[in-house]
């Protein structure tokens, strides 16, 4: 091939070749023109978007934009290259194709070159001889003659090419240019358009947030020494629901100062809107402070999302995430009641607000339960300490694995607040007996361990001090939600304020108060009434009693406390029936017969009192409670029925009127029935409602209707009369039989008259009361109804009639044996007297016989 070009003719040969490096040479600087005028309008594109809209306040290209900006540049910059080098600059041109690109272009060639260079470039030279060799040479000649006329570079289309070269020279020396009169701007640009750098566009104002602060007005928690001016950490802060914020920017002085700074947000909800800052006082240096402290910053409910501009600065987008405040969750308690009490130990307990109370002395673990993970917790007892507390994670004294702890400081007074917790706070903690503590979980409990690994104490809580003498609790956290707090012993009321930090960097919006009440133990409660003894009682008297003595927590003992007018109390045992009944009596005689120095004297008072003590241990001596106070009046047996027989005089006094009215009753419902039979007269009766006065005369009909209520009226009073006299009988009844017991307990009288008073007295009248009245009571109300639907008869008058009739005979026969007993009393007391006046004058004769023997002797 070589051999056959070496025939062709080097001045064809140099047009050929002069020709292919044009070609490449316009290749290359067509493809390059074309790469940077594509550079150059790009980056003058991709300035304007990133930089133009910085001057009106907005925001620049974020990266992944300016990512897809360069994307797209270096896309189709490899395309140009590809496309318009690549593709044709290493194309390998063989002379015949350029031979015909210039027959195409000259057409004074008249197709010599060409068939010149494609006879030249036969490889067998059999084909050249079938070619007239004088044919070959004239065509040589005559593209010898045309090629040295003709101009190469005629072949291109050198106006396009030109105006690429154009526009790209234009562009690359715009950017060189702005590079030499702005070349920090110029080299921020390409940092930011071709490395994706995050710098900010210089600006003519500049802002910046100085932080969130969270308003708290009256706000009486614990701080735990945290500043309220929330920082932005990677755009973001976290913030309690229902907080009130102010957020605070400052404009650099040594700029352009905003005439007015705008706050863009836009809710989660989708809200948006905008709120202008508003200035205050300066910075310093020449700065200015503006605030918002209004809407939706107040109060703030939701989280938001927001960007802030001055004049063309615009910071942001900033985040402010609404969280749950941190709170009190759920309390329960563990208590053990003092051991006295024997209770079993309560576990999981309510707490219930204002509603909880303890006893006195008891063993207490309140158990806090949050509604998120917290880092600290401040506990404040206006008694004993300040309490702080933080969760450590430690590693197991014996396996090494990490257990959680709630360390709780406690400060020395109430005042004062406690340090901070650390672990090296755990170092070197001594029980009260100075061993080391080191601990380990035992069975799912913490516990200490001595140096073998054998576990020395094991609670809920372990109690230790520091070298410097501080006091640490420590408890196993099951979660950083939990915690336990002891009250051992509980001596006092219990009312803790509690703080919480969690770990969202947010403090309770308020502190949370445990209030505990410590019941002091009562006394016994004792109810006494005595049974059948007034107020008079006799030296050798019986005193029943009749009650209960109650205790919350058990009664130790009962006893009788008789305290005489003068000298000491004196104190008899009285047993305990059934755990809380009392019903054993105080038998003064027999009393007397163990210990001559309890007897009682006439006419003198004791105060009688029953008395119980608890079981309570705790400090001082056990409760003691006591029933109310009976005065009693010692007197003689004579002066006993003196008094006993005045109160059957009155008794029978009041028993008198009682069978008035109900004769009075009987001779109402004795009319009733003269109405029902038209017996009685106009003007019968002594009854206000029998008497017509002046009353104009009545027609029939108005009379019956006047009967019939008359009759309607004095039923329903014989109602009400026949219940109150029941009643009042009744009580006579009663006082009776009290009579006849503080005989019977004062041993005095005789048999006969006991008797006499229950069956002569007694009973018939609580018969009367018990079964006569309420038959009364039947009929009557029979007759009402009777009368009120019309159908009153004559029978039911009689019926009624006869009942009050039978109640009458039976009450009468009582009232004849009161006056019988009373005849009885008189005869009694006319002998007491006789006998009285015999001793009398038995005395006065043996003084008088003493006198005259004396007088003898002198």
């Amino acid at each position: 091939m070589d051999q056959i070009k070496k025939q062709i003719d080097p001045q064809i040969q140099r047009t050929l070749q002069r020709l292919r490096s044009r070609i490449r040479l316009f290749v290359w600087i067509e493809g390059i023109s074309l790469a940077i005028a594509w550079l150059g309008v790009m980056f003058w594109l991709g300035l304007a978007v990133d930089y133009l809209p910085v001057l009106v306040g907005a925001n620049e290209l974020a990266q992944g934009a300016r990512g897809i900006l360069l994307a797209i540049v270096g896309g189709v910059l490899c395309y140009i290259l590809f496309r318009f080098v690549g593709q044709r600059a290493f194309v390998q041109f063989n002379d015949r194709s350029l031979a015909l690109l210039l027959e195409r272009r000259f057409d004074d060639l008249q197709d010599a070159l060409v068939t010149t260079v494609t006879l030249k470039e036969r490889q067998e030279p059999r084909e050249q001889e079938q070619y007239n060799s004088e044919m070959l040479s004239e065509t040589s000649q005559m593209a010898l003659e045309s090629i040295g006329t003709i101009n190469v570079n005629e072949v291109f289309n050198s106006g396009l090419l030109t105006k690429r070269i154009t526009l790209a020279t234009i562009l690359l020396i715009s950017v060189i240019l702005f590079s030499a009169m702005n070349s920090s701007m110029a080299n921020l640009a390409f940092k930011r358009l071709y490395m994706l750098s995050g710098d900010k566009w210089e600006r003519n104002t500049q802002i910046e947030i100085i932080g969130l602060t969270v308003v708290r007005e009256n706000f009486t928690g614990f701080t735990f020494g945290i500043d309220e001016q929330k920082q932005f950490v990677q755009d973001r802060v976290k913030v309690a629901t229902g907080a009130t914020l102010r957020l605070l920017v400052n404009a650099n002085g040594e700029k352009e100062i905003p005439g007015s700074c705008v706050l863009y947000y836009e809710t989660e909800d989708g809200v948006t809107g905008r709120r202008n800052l508003n200035k205050e006082g300066g910075a310093g240096g020449g700065d200015q402070y503006f605030v918002l402290d209004d809407n939706p910053l107040n109060g703030i409910t939701g989280s938001l999302e927001f960007e802030i501009v001055g004049n063309d600065h615009r910071i942001g987008p900033y985040y402010i995430d609404v969280v749950d405040s941190p709170k009190i969750q759920d309390v329960t308690l563990d208590y053990q009641y003092p051991e006295y009490t024997e209770k079993l130990p309560f576990n999981d307990q309510p707490w219930i607000a204002g509603r909880t109370s303890l006893p006195f002395g008891s063993d207490l673990t309140i158990r806090l339960h949050a509604n998120k993970s917290l880092e600290q917790i401040h506990i404040s007892d206006p008694l004993t300490a300040q309490y702080r507390v933080a969760y450590l994670q430690l590693p197991d004294s014996r396996t090494k694995t990490s257990m959680s702890l709630a360390v709780m400081l406690a400060s020395a007074d109430p005042e004062t607040e406690p340090g901070p917790i650390h672990k090296e706070l755990l170092q070197g903690l001594t029980n009260l007996d100075g061993e080391m503590l080191r601990f380990s979980v035992e069975d799912g409990e913490l516990c200490s361990v001595d140096e073998q690994g054998e576990p020395t104490t094991s609670d809920s809580v372990i109690e230790g001090f520091t070298p410097d003498g501080e006091r640490v609790l420590t408890s196993l956290a099951v979660s950083k939600q939990t915690l336990l707090f002891p009250v051992t012993p509980l001596y006092n009321d219990v009312a803790l304020t509690i703080s919480l930090y969690d770990q969202d960097a947010i403090i309770s919006t308020e502190p949370f108060l445990v209030s505990i009440g410590a019941l002091l133990d009562q006394p016994p409660n004792l109810d006494i009434s005595l049974q059948g003894i007034g107020s008079a009682i006799t030296p050798n008297a019986i005193i029943p009693i009749k009650g209960k003595v109650t205790d919350d927590y058990g009664v130790l003992s009962s006893w009788f406390d008789v305290k005489p007018q003068e000298g000491e109390s004196m104190t008899f045992p009285l047993p305990i029936q059934n755990g809380e009944e009392l019903e054993t009596p105080l038998d003064l005689r027999a009393q007397r017969a163990e210990d001559e120095s309890t007897e009682l004297e006439p006419e003198s008072t004791i105060t009688l009192s029953i008395q119980a003590s608890d079981k309570y241990d705790l400090e001082g001596d056990p409760n003691i409670g006591s029933s109310s106070q009976f005065t009693l009046d010692v007197v003689t047996d004579q002066q006993l029925l003196a008094i006993l027989e005045r109160q059957e005089l009155s008794l029978r006094q009041r028993y008198e009127l009682i069978l008035a009215e109900v004769q009075g009753m009987r001779d109402s419902l004795a009319q009733v029935l003269d109405s029902v039979q038209g017996t009685s007269s106009s003007d019968a009766g002594s009854e206000p409602e029998d008497k017509q006065g002046d009353e104009p005369t009545l027609t029939p009909e108005e009379k019956q209707r006047r009967e019939e209520s008359l009759r309607l009226l004095r039923i329903q009073r014989a109602i009400v009369q026949s219940q109150k006299s029941n009643q009042e009988s009744l009580g006579v009844a009663v006082s009776f039989d009290d009579i006849r017991l503080q005989l019977i307990n004062n041993r005095v009288d005789t048999q006969e008259r006991k008797d006499r008073l229950k069956e002569l007295i007694s009973d018939p009248l609580k018969h009367v009361c018990s079964a006569e009245f309420p038959t009364l009571d039947d009929r009557l109300l029979a007759m009402e109804k009777a009368i009120e639907q019309g159908v009153a008869n004559e029978d039911h008058a009689v019926e009624v009639l006869t009942q009050a009739d039978v109640i009458l005979v039976q009450m009468s026969a009582v009232l004849d044996n009161m006056l019988e007993l009373e005849t009885y009393n008189e005869l009694i007391d006319l002998i007491r007297d006789l006998i009285n006046d015999q001793e009398e004058i038995s005395e006065k004769t043996k003084d008088e016989r003493k006198k005259q023997v004396l007088d003898l002797l002198k």
